[in-house]
């Protein structure tokens, strides 16, 4: 990993301004990037062979199956694994809920109004991060499903149009 990502980081901390922030999200993503391109080029190989092998109609065998399920569902298992706030957020979430449900069927004031204004910021932030880390889980549920009794010829088109796609976004 980049060591400049971390000093990146620090900055922010250290300045405290959105820039800051940006700017370390930014390095951050091209990090990430970079990383996931170097996990396709080095099991580009294997990739390309498991394309072939399915493009003749070949079965995967559980070490294929693996590799496939990094390249298409990797990101997502990563960061379900990594992800540790997804309990705090369904708690403030419902939190939130309790809080906006008090200003249901009242005539706010400007004050109040601009109270609600920030909660409601909150509300949608954090309706992101569980909608982000729903959306990885379905991803992850979806494969697991589509693989769960073997490969289909319907499937085996559909993973030789993904993996060509990845295969060629990868530059590999």
């Amino acid at each position: 990993m980049n060591i400049d990502v971390t000093k990146s980081m620090m900055e922010a901390i250290k300045q405290g301004s959105d820039g800051a922030f940006q700017s370390a999200a930014a390095a951050l993503g091209q990090t990430q990037e970079a990383l996931r391109e170097d996990i396709q080029k080095k099991t580009a190989v294997q990739v390309m062979a498991i394309i072939n092998n399915l493009a003749g109609g070949g079965q995967l065998s559980t070490d294929e199956i693996a590799l496939v399920r990094i390249w298409i569902v990797g990101d997502a298992e990563s960061y379900i694994k990594a992800e540790n706030d997804y309990i705090l957020w369904t708690a403030e979430y419902q939190r939130l809920v309790g809080v906006l449900q008090g200003f249901e069927n009242k005539e706010c004031s400007e004050q109040d109004a601009l109270r609600l204004i920030g909660i409601l910021e909150d509300a949608i932030r954090v309706s992101f991060d569980i909608a982000n880390f729903l959306e990885k889980k379905e991803r992850i549920f979806k494969f697991d499903q589509s693989l769960a009794d073997g490969v289909d010829a319907d499937e085996k088109e559909i993973l030789v149009r993904v993996l060509t796609g990845k295969f060629r976004s990868a530059d590999c």
